[in-house]
């Protein structure tokens, strides 16, 4: 009985103290992963079934992971245990790509011990932007604004720090920044933060400025003006909100030829330059075209915008027509008259505004268009039918007008003259009592004096200048005259050889040398009434 004893007391014993005798698990380590950046502490409070309360402590990798334990291990501080946590730190020297470090818990009572091995992947995960800046201009579309992650992860989502300039949006998906700005807002910076897809959740940030400018307008002129006749008011640019004038340079061309003969705020032919906006005022005094190149230069909190424009003033003299204002033609035959230019541009167009014919205005028909102009010559054809026509004629301007809103001067259709033409059309020039080309009135002579006396007359009345064109055989200048208001008449020698001689009596208008008429005058010559005997030849008779 005292062996059997002896034996329970010792299997009792071994039963009590088996847990002493228990060795660390062989199952597999359990483990995870950790995304870290160098300078970043990771912490970790592991937690264990109710009722354990183990001891941990960290090492280094052991055989199965590469050894590390040189840079990174419990020793270095790097990894530790503090109050139930672990905590690793990875240094920002560190350079390799992936550390390890080995968690061990221990129990007594029983006794047991686990490990958990964690792996640090080390990357650098970074936040960027196709643009730092964006410099907006209101009322145009920005060139989308795109994220790039850097460390081989994705972002999850994104969020910015402030309200964008209206019309900019901004995606809190994709982390892309568009849109249109509508209205100014000043340069900033805005904070874009991407949470990463990483375990666990990291953030990384980044900021960027963003602003809205307007920029300069500025548009073209064109304005016209009589020389020492006209002022002229072209505005200058205004600076948009938010921006204020940083530089303003002109050059001019008089004539398509570069003039450095003005200065700004200085009157240069009657116009000046204001400094602080470019504005031209003035009343030019020299004909010429003036292209003013001004080049403005802004600065605003959003950035810098620049813009050029041109300013053309087209300066002339006041248009002046000269020439007489009364012409003569007849029926069938086409005369002109000239009006000259006196004054003005040297493009300037003639024109015929209005037509009347003996005192009606007239808009069709042969008389209308028989009358035209050219270069200032009024042309009159053959088809314009007997009248008076009173004919107005204009010179004006070449240039058009360009229209833009604030600038005044003159329009270059004010840029004109007129003047009226009388035109006297007759008949064409014929004799009174004529058959044939002669004329039926014959003028009578007596030998060695005056028989008869005579007058000739025509259709232009007292128009009609008359005089011999030629004489006829056994006639002279000497034997007969015809005066210019149609008397005929003998001359200073008699004729004394009775017959019939003729001349050849010619009538020009006298306003229209070229209307003329011929006919032929007979002039008989008889032999001078006389006795040709004496009373001796006479007898009486009972």
């Amino acid at each position: 009985m005292k062996w059997f004893a002896a034996v329970a007391a010792v299997l009792m014993l071994c039963v009590a103290t088996a847990p002493a005798l228990a060795h660390e698990s062989d199952a597999a380590n359990a483990g995870g992963t950790v995304n870290i950046q160098p300078g970043q502490t990771w912490s970790w409070t592991p937690t264990f079934p109710t009722g354990l309360t183990p001891t941990l402590t960290v090492s280094g990798s052991d055989t199965s992971m590469p050894a590390d334990t040189a840079t990174f291990s419990a020793t270095s501080g790097n990894a530790k245990v503090q109050s139930g946590k672990i905590v690793v730190t990875l240094p920002s020297s560190y350079s390799k790509t992936s550390y390890y470090v080995k968690v061990k818990a221990v129990t007594t009572q029983p006794s047991q011990t686990v490990y958990y091995e964690i792996t640090f992947n080390v990357a650098t995960f970074s936040l960027s932007y196709s643009a730092d800046s964006i410099v907006a201009k209101v009322g145009t579309a920005i060139t989308s604004v795109t994220p790039t992650i850097g460390g081989g992860v994705a972002a999850t989502s994104y969020s910015i720090s402030g309200t964008l300039p209206t019309g900019l949006t901004f995606n809190t998906s994709t982390g892309v920044v568009s849109g249109t700005p509508t209205a100014y807002k000043a340069q900033a910076n805005y904070t874009i933060t991407a949470t990463l897809n990483t375990s666990p959740v990291q953030t990384v940030t980044k900021t960027i400025s963003i602003g809205a400018y307007t920029s300069i307008t500025a548009s073209n002129y064109t304005v016209y003006a009589m020389t020492g006749n006209t002022a002229i008011t072209v505005p200058g640019v205004a600076m948009p909100t938010g921006t204020s004038l940083a530089s303003m340079t002109t050059t001019v061309k008089k004539d398509n030829t570069a003039d450095s003969g003005f200065s700004i705020g200085t009157a240069y032919n009657g116009m000046t330059i204001e400094a602080s906006t470019g504005k031209i005022t003035g009343t030019p005094s020299a004909a010429a075209t003036y292209v003013f190149t001004q080049k403005y230069t802004a600065t605003a909190a959003t950035g810098g915008s620049s813009a050029t424009r041109t300013v053309t003033v087209v300066v002339e003299d006041k248009v002046a027509i000269g020439g007489g204002t009364t012409a003569y033609s007849y029926v069938g035959h086409s005369d002109t008259h000239t009006f000259t230019k006196s004054a003005g541009p040297s493009d300037a167009k003639w024109s015929i505004t209005s037509i009347k014919k003996d005192g009606t205005a007239i808009t069709s028909g042969t008389d209308f268009n028989s009358i035209t102009i050219s270069n200032g010559v009024v042309t009159s054809s053959a088809d314009t039918s007997a009248g008076t026509y009173t004919i107005a004629v204009k010179l004006a301007s070449a240039k058009t007008t360009t229209t833009t809103s604030g600038a005044t001067g003159s329009k270059a259709s004010s840029n004109s003259a007129t003047k009226t033409l009388t035109l006297y059309v007759r008949e064409q020039a014929s004799f009174t009592g004529a058959t044939n080309g002669t004329l039926d009135s014959t003028f009578y002579m007596a030998t060695n004096k005056v028989y008869d006396s005579l007058t000739i007359a025509s259709n232009l009345g007292s128009d009609a200048t008359f005089s011999i064109a030629s004489y006829g055989t056994g006639i002279t200048n000497k034997n007969i005259a015809v005066s210019t208001a149609g008397v005929v008449s003998p001359g200073s020698t008699a004729l004394s050889t009775p017959g019939t001689y003729t001349v050849t009596v010619k009538i020009v208008d006298a306003n229209n040398s070229t209307n003329t008429a011929t006919a032929t005058l007979n002039v008989v010559v008889k032999n001078a009434l006389a006795f040709t005997n004496t009373t001796a030849a006479g007898a009486i008779t009972a």
